[in-house]
Formats: structure tokens, C-alpha cells, sequence
């Protein structure tokens, strides 16, 4: 009898435990299902995700036109800043066998030549730009280079979503993508 009674009382808890995971069960479904940031790195999925496709597997430069030359400037602010202003002239050629790119980068009155690439693909100022931050956060943190990008990928790897919408560029109106990572805010090292 003594055990009838406590199985009876194991099942009614078991029930309640049940009961439970079902009505949490219920209450998570209620949530969106985008509700969860996905930019941290924190969860990256197996996949090539569209971000990463954009930044580095997307044909930047098929429309570009032969002899182009395009120049980015960078205008950093904050107390950690050390370079408060770069350029860097990226010039684009066609030939036959793809797109030659040649360029340099300028701080202040330095020029650096960067590196020909035969063949480039995808747009290499987006390389340029994230190297040059991690390099500068390796200064400031004295951390390994590798980390941070393993922590970008990571976090474009999560599949952060891409916003769409209209802008004008020079009088005509042009789609603009955007992306926000935020890769070291849920960094377990980091705490």
C-alpha cells in the first residue's frame, strides 16, 4: 500500500513536471521566431548563410565598368581610436581573363601600394577594412587576431538578418543592404 501511495504521488509529480514543460513549451511558441539576435556567433549554422555570401562570394565587380576607380574613406571617432581618418584608392581593370585589382592605402601622409589581385571576385576594401580592425583591436587588447575573426565568422555564420531599402546615389535611386554583427557582446572569454 505504502508504495501504491507513493507511485501515486511520483505519477501526479511526474504529471506536474510534464504539465509544466508543456505550458513553458506554450509560452515560448508565442514568441517570434526571429526574436532571438542572431549576431553574436553564439549559435553559427553548418550552411553558408546570405550575409556571408553578399560580403565574400557575391560578384562585386561584374558591373563595373573597365578603368574604374573607386576611393573609400574611413573617419574613426572615440578615445580608443588611434586612426582617426584613412583612404584607401581601389583601381579596377577588366581583361580577358577577369578583373585586375590595384590600389593603395593612405593615413595621413603615408601611402601603402596594397597588393595586386588577379582574378578578385568579390570586393577586397571589405577585406582591407575588417583586417585594419582587427589589427586595431589586437592593440588595444592585446588579443589573437585569429580569435577575432573566428568571432566575426562566427557571428555571420549565425545568419544576422539584411535589411533592404531605398537610397539615391548621384540622382538615381539604389538598393541598399545592411548588417549588423555585434560578435564579442555574448563572448564567454569576454567576461
Amino acid at each position: 500500500m505504502k508504495i501504491t501511495v507513493y507511485s501515486s504521488f511520483f505519477s501526479l509529480v511526474i504529471i506536474g513536471v510534464c504539465q509544466l514543460f508543456l505550458i513553458n513549451a506554450v509560452a515560448a511558441q508565442k514568441e517570434p521566431v526571429n526574436a532571438k539576435k542572431h549576431n553574436t556567433g553564439l549559435n553559427p549554422k553548418s550552411e553558408i548563410t546570405e550575409p556571408e555570401k553578399l560580403l565574400f562570394l557575391k560578384n562585386h565587380l561584374e558591373n563595373l565598368p573597365s578603368s574604374t576607380v573607386l576611393t573609400y574613406k574611413y573617419l574613426g571617432e572615440g578615445e580608443t581610436v588611434k586612426t582617426r581618418s584613412k583612404k584607401i584608392e581601389l583601381s579596377f581593370e577588366k581583361t580577358d581573363s577577369g578583373t585586375v585589382v590595384t590600389g593603395f592605402t593612405e593615413i595621413g601622409k603615408t601611402k601603402k601600394p596594397i597588393e595586386k589581385i588577379a582574378n578578385a571576385v568579390s570586393n577586397p576594401v571589405i577585406l582591407e577594412f575588417l583586417e585594419a580592425d582587427i589589427i586595431e583591436m589586437q592593440k588595444l587588447t592585446k588579443g589573437q587576431p585569429n580569435y577575432f575573426r573566428k568571432r566575426i565568422r562566427a557571428a555571420l555564420a549565425e545568419g544576422p538578418e539584411i535589411f533592404r531599402k531605398k537610397q539615391t546615389y548621384k540622382g538615381t535611386p539604389i538598393e541598399v543592404l545592411t548588417l549588423s554583427i555585434e560578435p564579442y557582446d555574448k563572448d564567454p572569454l569576454r567576461f
